[in-house]
C-alpha cells in the first residue's frame, strides 16, 4: 500500500507503505495539543477506515495509485482529507444510521464507523475524496 502523508495541506508530504504510519503524525500532533485521548483513538478508527476503504475500493489495492491524507489544524478542529485516484461512488448514498445497515455485510460498516465518529464528513461530487472534521471534545 501507498500512502501520501501531508503534514499538513501546504506540504508536499512523504509517501508511506502502511496505515499506522500514515496516521502517525496526525495523531502525535493531536496528543501533543491536549486532545482527549478518547477523541484521538475515534478520530484514529475513522481515519483508518476511510484510508482503507481508499486503497481497498478506490484504488483497487493497486500499488500503482497513491491514497493522499491530508490535515489542517484550526485550534481545536482538526480538518482531515482522504483522496484516492479511483472513480469514485456516490458519497451522497452513504447511510450515516444504524437503523437498516447489515452488519453481516462485508461493505459499508467501515463508512459508518467513520461518519459516527466524525463530526462532519463529505465527500466531492466524484465520491474519490473525502473530507472528515473532527472537533475537540
Amino acid at each position: 500500500m501507498l500512502f501520501r502523508s501531508d503534514a499538513d495541506a501546504d506540504s508536499n508530504g512523504t509517501v508511506i507503505n502502511d496505515v499506522s504510519e500514515a496516521c502517525t503524525p496526525i495523531i502525535e500532533k493531536l496528543s501533543a495539543g491536549g486532545w482527549p485521548q478518547k477523541r484521538i483513538d475515534e478520530l484514529s478508527i475513522a481515519l483508518r477506515e476511510i484510508v482503507t476503504n481508499s486503497f481497498l475500493h478506490g484504488n483497487l489495492c493497486s500499488d500503482r495509485y497513491q491514497v493522499s491524507i491530508s490535515h489542517v489544524l484550526h485550534d481545536d478542529v482538526l480538518e482531515v482529507s482522504v483522496s484516492d485516484k479511483g472513480i469514485g461512488f456516490d458519497g451522497s448514498a452513504v447511510q450515516q444510521s444504524i437503523k437498516g445497515l447489515d452488519l453481516l455485510k462485508e461493505c459499508g460498516r467501515g463508512l459508518h464507523m467513520a461518519g459516527t465518529y466524525a463530526d462532519r464528513m463529505f465527500f466531492n461530487d466524484s465520491g474519490n475524496r473525502c473530507w472528515m472534521l473532527f472537533n475537540k471534545n
